[in-house]
C-alpha cells in the first residue's frame, strides 16, 4: 500500500471505521457504509480482510456493506500503514491495539488443509456422490456431537 492510499484508508477508517476489543480479548477492524465500491476499494488497497452484505433492519434503510479485518497480525499491518495519518483519538486507540499486540506472544504460522482433489474430501476420503461430506467425516461429527449430548447432561 503506498502513502496515498494509506491516507485514503485512514481518512475512510477515521470517518466510517472503529477498532473495537472483544471480552474475549479480540479485536476487529471493521468499516462499514452503503458503498459497496467504496468498502471494495478497502478490502483492495489493504489486500487483508473480507467484505460482506449486512441486511437492513429497519424498513427505508439501505442495505450495507462491511470491510472486516479479524487476524490480529492482519489489523497490524493495516494500523502500522495508516497510523501516521491519523488524528489523536484514532491514534491513540490504534496505540492501544499496538501495546495489546506486542504484548501478545507470537503465534507460529499454521498450514491449511490442502484443498479437497475430485472425488475426494479435504481430508482424503473418498466422497460419496451427491453427498455434502464423505461417509468418515460424517461419522466423526456426528460421533462429536453425541459427545457433547451427554457430556452436556
Amino acid at each position: 500500500m503506498n502513502q496515498t492510499e494509506a491516507a485514503w484508508l485512514a481518512g475512510l477508517y477515521e470517518g466510517e471505521g472503529s477498532l473495537i476489543e472483544s471480552r474475549r480479548h479480540t479485536w476487529a477492524l471493521s468499516v462499514t457504509m452503503t458503498d459497496r465500491d467504496v468498502i471494495e476499494r478497502a478490502h483492495h488497497v489493504s489486500g487483508v480482510g473480507t467484505v460482506t452484505e449486512v441486511k437492513k433492519s429497519t424498513e427505508g434503510w439501505q442495505d450495507q456493506w462491511r470491510w472486516r479485518v479479524m487476524r490480529r497480525d492482519d489489523i497490524r499491518v493495516v494500523v502500522d500503514s495508516i497510523r501516521s495519518h491519523l488524528g489523536t483519538r484514532r491514534g491513540e486507540r490504534v496505540d492501544e491495539f499496538i501495546a495489546w499486540h506486542e504484548s501478545m506472544p507470537v503465534v507460529p504460522e499454521y498450514t491449511l488443509l490442502p484443498p479437497a482433489r475430485e472425488g475426494f474430501c479435504r481430508n482424503g476420503h473418498p466422497k460419496i456422490e451427491g453427498a455434502k461430506a464423505c461417509r468418515a467425516c460424517a461419522r466423526d461429527r456426528q460421533r462429536r456431537a453425541r459427545d457433547r449430548r451427554t457430556t452436556a447432561v
